[in-house]
């Protein structure tokens, strides 16, 4: 299988939802100092651990956490999400590694890392 995307959410320097799209074959990332090509691989780095007591807010975008802190809102998602193909045989598989950052009682806490997946059939068939 090939990785076609990955899609950050809150994830350490990516506020928000940010999306990246792979060809198939050779990929260059490119981008000034500062502009997140480091914190990219490290997402994927996370993603790949398989780790499940691992989510800490040293992992959460510093923005999203002000949001939290200053009663903004009152939940923050963090996670990396991958969506893997193969061509030759039209199937589709995108799996999700999240945890959340809430406040409650003035603290901020997190929850426990979990994955969701979905793998998508040639017949557009989709198993949950």
């Amino acid at each position: 299988m090939v990785v076609t995307n990955v899609s950050l959410e809150n994830y350490k320097s990516y506020y928000g939802v940010q999306s990246f799209d792979f060809a198939n074959g050779f990929n260059v990332v490119l981008g000034d100092n500062g502009d997140g090509k480091t914190k990219l691989i490290e997402s994927i780095r996370w993603f790949l651990s398989g780790l499940t007591t691992d989510g800490s807010e040293s992992l959460a975008s510093k923005a999203a956490i002000h949001d939290l802190e200053s009663n903004s809102v009152d939940i923050i998602n963090v996670s990396v999400e991958m969506e893997f193909s193969e061509v030759n045989k039209g199937r589709k598989l995108s799996i999700k590694k999240t945890f959340a950052l809430k406040r409650s009682n003035g603290k901020i806490q997190k929850t426990d890392i979990h994955y969701e997946g979905i793998e998508s059939t040639v017949k557009g068939e989709s198993i949950f």
